[in-house]
Order: structure tokens, then sequence, then C-alpha cells
């Protein structure tokens, strides 16, 4: 761990950066800047909720573009595409550095909520089936 790493800037840097586009509603750090463990080495996990669809390629410009501005290796997440568990672990463990709204923070944590919900439901029902030794029950 190094004390040298300034977190508070690399955050109002990442949420600067956001904050010029209108086509991003959320976003989030995670991993080792969100629990202040990086290392000169470590990369910066960003989570990004665009306001609509995006796509992979822009997905991936913007992270080099961010690489870029921060001198550092920067892993992406779109989260309008991410599952659920990848959603849940950004929202708990993760830092929210800009939101465009309230209210698409509130509708974004309320669905991820569910569909995390929904699928505890699901794994336990087949955990169950497997454990009587009935797959497709």
């Amino acid at each position: 761990m190094s004390n040298d790493i300034n977190y508070h800037d690399i955050l109002a840097e990442i949420a600067a950066f956001f904050r010029r586009r209108t086509d991003v509603a959320l976003v989030f750090v995670f991993g080792s800047a969100a629990s202040r463990t990086m290392t000169e080495g470590s990369d910066i996990d960003v989570a990004i909720l665009f306001e609509l669809p995006s796509g992979f390629f822009k997905v991936d410009a913007l992270k080099d573009e961010l690489s870029s501005m921060l001198k550092r290796e920067v892993d992406m997440v779109d989260l309008n595409t991410t599952g659920p568990v990848l959603k849940m672990q950004v929202l708990k463990k993760g830092v929210m550095v800009f939101a465009k709204d309230k209210r698409i923070y509130n509708r974004f944590f309320v669905d991820t909520v569910n569909q995390y919900d929904d699928l505890k439901q699901t794994r336990k029902d087949c955990e169950r089936n497997i454990l009587k030794g009935r797959i497709y029950a």
C-alpha cells in the first residue's frame, strides 16, 4: 500500500472527466481505488451507467481516454450490460463519483437489488434441486 497515492484527487479527476459528458448517468470507482489499497502499479476499476445503451467501442474509447488522462491503466465496466452480481458488488463496495440525477441512482439501486434477489432465489432453487439429484426439476 502506498501513502503517496492521493485518492481524493484521483476520484475528483474521474468525476470531472465524466461530468463533461452528456451520455453518462452514473459513475462508480470500485476495487483497490475504492478500498484505498492501490499500489503504484494498480489499475483503476470504473463502472459506468450510460443514459442509453452504448457499445463496446464507446466503452473502450472512454477507457483509453481516461487511462491517458490519469496516466494509469483503467478497467471499465458498462453497468448497462453487466450482470447483477457485479452490479451488486459495485453498489456494496464501490464509491459513486458522479450521478447526473439522484433519481437515476435510486432506480439503478432498486433495479440491481431486485435483479440480485431474483438471481439468488433462482440459484437457491437450482441448488436445492441439484442436492435432491434433480437437475431439470
